[in-house]
């Protein structure tokens, strides 16, 4: 055997395979019993939020601030975050969105903490996932 031929990796037979139970519990699993299965879905501007990001999102509106509460209470605060397209006037509407114009691709957002700022306005922390 030359120096360009892929070697085997060697298994350490003494380890004990994994229980059934193990196995199973890496297994994969319905959506269903992960996420809910309707999401509020909420416009972000300037940046996509990807899985695996924690970060702090603000949003402002009364429509904003229903959705999270409703989220929160009834979805676990589970929420779908979809980037909105830049508005042709460059200002963005109260929500946030730009006449209703989201990308087709977002991602669910796990809200872990909400804390209000203002009147109108609030603050959330969370993950993609």
């Amino acid at each position: 055997m030359n120096s360009n031929d892929h070697t085997e990796q060697e298994f350490d037979w003494t380890e004990e395979p994994e229980t059934l139970e193990e196995t199973s519990q890496r297994s994969l699993q319905p959506l269903k019993k992960i996420y809910p299965l309707q999401l509020v879905i909420l416009p972000v501007l300037r940046r996509p939020i990807f899985p695996g990001m924690p970060l702090p999102l603000t949003f402002v509106g009364k429509e904003a601030l229903r959705s999270i509460q409703h989220a929160v209470k009834m979805e676990e605060g589970y929420v779908g975050l979809v980037l909105a397209r830049p508005p042709d006037n460059g200002e963005p509407s109260e929500n946030g969105a730009s006449d209703g114009e989201l990308y087709e691709v977002g991602t669910v957002f796990k809200i872990l903490r909400v804390a209000k700022i203002g009147n109108d306005s609030v603050q959330i922390i969370g993950q993609g996932s």
